[in-house]
């Protein structure tokens, strides 16, 4: 019974040394997973917004039927908030 109980204080002596060491490199890796995510997030939503966001050029309104069939002022007409009137 003796045996067991030092085996176990020499067990809990050397986690207790141990588990300090590996919680700061688990936070260090955790930290590094998450900094990496939040860039990759980051570059993502920015491209997107980007692409969703893309200026209509002036080449591509000129030559939209809507322009060409309706005229400018009822395009304006369209793009307007119907407060401004």
């Amino acid at each position: 019974m003796q045996s067991a109980k030092n085996n176990y204080e020499a067990l809990n002596a050397q986690l207790l040394l141990e588990l300090p060491k590996l919680y700061s490199l688990s936070m260090d890796v955790i930290h590094d997973c998450a900094a990496k995510l939040i860039q990759s997030q980051k570059i993502y939503f920015k491209e997107a917004l980007d692409e969703m966001y893309q200026p209509l050029s002036v080449s591509r309104c000129i030559n939209s039927r809507l322009f060409q069939s309706q005229g400018h002022s009822q395009i304006e007409s369209h793009i307007r908030p119907p407060f401004s009137r």
